[in-house]
């Protein structure tokens, strides 16, 4: 007879890899046949992985720890933190960070790494992955998620790509979103009617002050 297949399998999150941090730093357990509506769970850290979520505002000489359930930048330490980036040491300044509690490093590491992640913690100490921070934009005191504009706009049914960037003038020093995006199919769309439509999807602050229609979008080599 076939063995019995066993009543859960081990899922490592491939949510939050990291080569910085020896590949791995987190996991979640999931039971076989089980339909979590926690989609962007990240699990909870393996153990020689300590996981920070900090408020992204605060001074990086002493950040905040964010509470649950609210977001922040994943921050990661332990023995399996890198030491930097060969060869780019204004790269490893950047994302490798003085451990500001060094009474919590037991690996002796000396560094914190800054993933870029948006994240947050669950009640019950599990972390909910949300985009990267740096595809979020301050504009006029809101805090806007790029791809959130993007997700909504390729909703429309003649639109096949998009893209949201923020502007800044030169003259003014005003910033705006501008919104890229091309056409589906032979039907008609110009970029008011798109921008209308965009206006009964999201709020006022989301929708870009200027559309622009491209025969296709610029890509690079990859």
């Amino acid at each position: 007879m076939p063995p019995t297949p066993a009543p859960y399998a081990i899922c490592l999150s491939l949510l939050l890899r990291p080569t910085e941090v020896a590949i791995w730093a987190t996991r979640r357990v999931v039971a076989r046949g089980e339909h979590s509506r926690r989609l962007a769970s990240i699990g909870r850290p393996l153990p020689n992985v300590t996981c920070y979520i900090i408020d992204p505002e605060s001074d990086l000489s002493a950040p905040r720890f964010q509470p649950k359930g609210v977001f922040g930048e994943l921050w990661l330490g332990g023995m399996q933190v890198a030491r930097g980036y060969l060869k780019r040491p204004e790269k490893t300044a950047e994302a490798f960070v003085p451990h500001p509690w060094p009474q919590a490093d037991l690996s002796g590491r000396g560094v914190v790494y800054r993933t870029g992640a948006r994240a947050r913690w669950y009640a019950d100490g599990e972390i909910e992955f949300g985009g990267r921070i740096d595809f979020q934009v301050k504009l006029r005191g809101q805090r806007i998620e790029l791809g959130e504009i993007e997700s909504r706009l390729m909703q429309h049914n003649n639109v096949k790509e998009c893209c949201v960037v923020c502007k800044e003038t030169e003259s003014v020093r005003d910033k705006f979103l501008v919104g890229y995006w091309t056409l589906a199919g032979k039907e008609h769309l110009n970029s008011d009617d798109l921008g209308a439509w965009l206006n009964t999807q999201l709020p006022d602050y989301m929708i870009p002050k200027v559309f622009m229609q491209l025969p296709k979008l610029p890509v690079n080599a990859n």
